[in-house]
């Protein structure tokens, strides 16, 4: 069944007006959206309450023919004025106030603040209440006689709840009270009465420059919610291709699998075909020249047992010739002897396939901008002439002369990471170092500096101010980011992993490792620890510390950076450092200014940054290992530089040294 407003909309709508016409679909848009049909019990009518007046509607019998219900809707002044004052003529008001308290009594007057009915009890209650004592009440006659007052009805001052507003100050755009004309516009040179002020405001071309501007924000929220309903619906149905996808793959791989499998059998049967041949024809080279030997043997024992001296002597002579031939055959066959066996060398990829191949892939979200284009209004819109306090016009950015435009969110400008200003912003005291070890790492709401010769952890706030420590028996070398609420603290010394909660400051649980550990990352993916230490890396099971893998490297190793499911960057040697993605090397930087490669971290543009400690400057290479720029410490504002680390999706980091306790906090912008 179509929905009633629609219908009486369509019903009443006699005017030409656009902004009626508009003013008109709203209310009842609003009213639609509100409309809940109710039904007492299942012997009671149907019906809904008017969400306008409140009054019960009965849909009865005549449910299937809208014209004709539609005739009984209750009345609102407000919205019938503007459409059809003769349908009021025709029909008895009751009193709104009675309703409440479900009696029907006839309505004789209409308050024009309130905008409701009342009768005569209620209009005399009205007029002695303190809150509405000055609320202007017309009667209904004057109400059907199209009076503009019934219409607009009275509006009270914001500033004096008890004032009408009457006056208009055209030169501060403000409708006021008579007390606020006499006190705040008394110096004003224009004031007129409210009435001049609004005399042809609905028919004028700013009113409907802005209604048009109205629709136009319509339309382009009604766009996007489209657009965005169907990009739910799209999301919605991504699954079942990705899982596609996913089984395609699987089956891909299989397939390549079985291949390679047939391959392995195949170079199997073949090698042992050619092999067993081989082997065959040797031994029938060596049984031919035993049944040689065997005949010599034969015939000249016989000789020597039964025969004559002189069959002897002549047999001798037949064969003593062929010696040196069969000798030679005999030694020839029996030198060359291989003992032939089968051994199966695995792929080095495939035998560590479970840990060098973590992910069949990985989910990647792909954003497509789209801007709701539309055109630009005719001139810029302002709730009034020689507007002089901001008002809604703020939201509106005035583009070319003679146009407008929306910008409601300006984005902010991003900063440059290949050729931004590095700008330091403050220091942080970790105190003394004597050339050991300081590294830092941020969380989201504060910044953690560990002290190796200090054999200490302190704890900043993001804007630099000191908030407590915690004091070690050994001196802690590393930070990585562990679980949502801890940090993991590498020892060298002592070869452990202490966890320490972000907020108490407090030690959870110790780790106790069989191996050195210096630079500490952690892989949330795998639940894995990364750890470098001069000349290895080594992988750790996070939860027992286990050894789970090892790569040695050429030496100075102090600090790895991990990224991506299986990429790890470090220090390949006094001047080098290596990029490894799943145990195949990606590239090798190498810098005449790269003295002691230190620590190395990565921005959330993908850029690395290169500690260089001999040489005091910060290398800044792409993720495919070519230089981008080097960043003299003096840029930042320190010497020797031994660690770095940016902030999670941010352009600030901070930049520690081998030869102080001062760290740097710096941006780039």
């Amino acid at each position: 069944m179509t929905c009633w407003p629609a219908v009486y909309v369509w019903k009443h709508i006699k005017l030409q007006n656009i902004y009626h016409v508009y003013i008109l679909s709203v209310r009842y848009a609003l009213i639609s959206i509100f409309y809940q049909p109710l039904q007492k019990d299942k012997h009671e009518n149907k019906g809904f309450n008017c969400p306008v007046c409140r009054q019960f509607v009965s849909i009865g019998e005549r449910s299937s023919n809208q014209e004709c219900w539609a005739e009984e809707l209750p009345n609102n002044h407000l919205i019938i004025s503007m459409i059809d004052r003769k349908a009021l003529q025709k029909q008895e008001k009751l009193c709104n106030v009675c309703e409440l308290s479900n009696v029907n009594q006839k309505a004789v007057s209409w308050c024009t603040v309130c905008q409701e009915a009342l009768c005569c009890t209620c209009e005399n209650y009205h007029r002695k209440f303190k809150m509405s004592s000055n609320h202007k009440i017309l009667t209904l006659q004057e109400v059907q006689a199209d009076k503009t007052t019934a219409v607009s009805g009275s509006t009270t001052c914001e500033d004096h709840s008890d004032k009408f507003i009457e006056i208009y100050c055209v030169d501060h755009n403000k409708p006021c009270c008579t007390v606020c004309a006499t006190v705040k516009h008394r110096k004003c040179e224009k004031v007129v009465v409210i009435e001049d002020a609004a005399a042809g405001v609905k028919e004028s071309k700013q009113t409907m420059e802005f209604l048009e501007l109205i629709m136009l924000w319509k339309m382009i929220l009604d766009k996007s919610i489209e657009g965005t309903e169907k990009n739910v619906v799209n999301v919605e149905n991504l699954d079942n291709n990705i899982f596609s996808e996913i089984e395609s793959l699987k089956k891909d791989i299989i397939e390549h699998v079985n291949k390679m499998e047939k391959a392995a059998k195949d170079e199997l049967t073949i090698t042992k075909k050619e092999i067993l041949i081989q082997l065959t024809d040797k031994l029938t080279e060596m049984s031919s020249l035993k049944s040689t030997i065997d005949n010599w043997h034969r015939i000249l024992s016989t000789c020597v047992k039964d025969g004559s001296d002189i069959q002897c002597l002549i047999e001798i002579n037949k064969l003593i010739p062929m010696k040196d031939k069969i000798e030679a055959d005999i030694i020839k066959a029996t030198s060359d002897i291989d003992e032939k066996s089968f051994s199966f060398e695995r792929n080095r990829v495939v035998e560590n396939f479970e840990e060098m191949v973590k992910s069949l892939g990985q989910i990647r979200i792909e954003t497509k901008h789209e801007t709701v284009q539309s055109k630009s209004l005719s001139s810029s819109i302002n709730s009034v002439p020689n507007q002089k306090e901001p008002d809604f016009n703020e939201t509106i950015q005035s583009g070319s002369q003679g146009s407008s435009s929306i910008d409601m969110v300006p984005n902010p400008n991003e900063p440059n990471f290949h050729t931004g200003k590095v700008k330091s912003l403050f220091t942080l005291d970790a105190g003394e170092t004597r050339w050991s070890a300081v590294c830092g790492i941020f969380t989201e709401e504060f910044i953690f500096i560990s002290n190796l010769y200090k054999k200490k952890l302190l704890k900043f706030n993001l804007n630099g101010v000191f908030h407590s420590d915690i004091q070690f028996h050994n001196g802690p070398y590393d930070i990585a980011k562990f679980r949502e609420n801890e940090l993991a603290v590498a020892f060298i010394d002592s070869q452990e992993i202490q966890l320490i909660n972000i907020h108490t400051m407090t030690i959870g649980w110790k780790i106790v490792l069989t191996v050195p550990v210096g630079g500490l990352r952690y892989m949330n993916s795998n639940n894995q620890f990364v750890t470098a230490c001069d000349k290895c890396i080594v992988w750790l099971n996070a939860s027992n510390g286990q050894k789970i893998k090892e790569t040695k490297t050429n030496g100075n190793t102090f600090y790895v950076c991990v990224y991506g499911s299986n990429r790890y960057v470090y220090a390949d040697g006094p001047s080098s450092v290596v990029c490894t993605d799943g145990g195949t090397k990606q590239f090798t930087y190498k810098n005449p200014k790269l003295a002691g490669p230190r620590g190395i971290d990565m921005d959330f543009h993908g850029n690395l940054y290169i500690c260089s400690n001999k040489s005091s400057n910060i290398h800044q290479i792409s993720a495919s290992g070519k230089l981008i720029r080097i960043i003299p410490c003096d840029d930042i504002g320190t010497v020797k530089p031994w660690g770095i680390r940016f902030k999670e999706n941010s352009n600030k980091f901070l930049v520690t040294s081998l030869s102080s306790g001062r760290v740097v906090v710096a941006e780039i912008i």
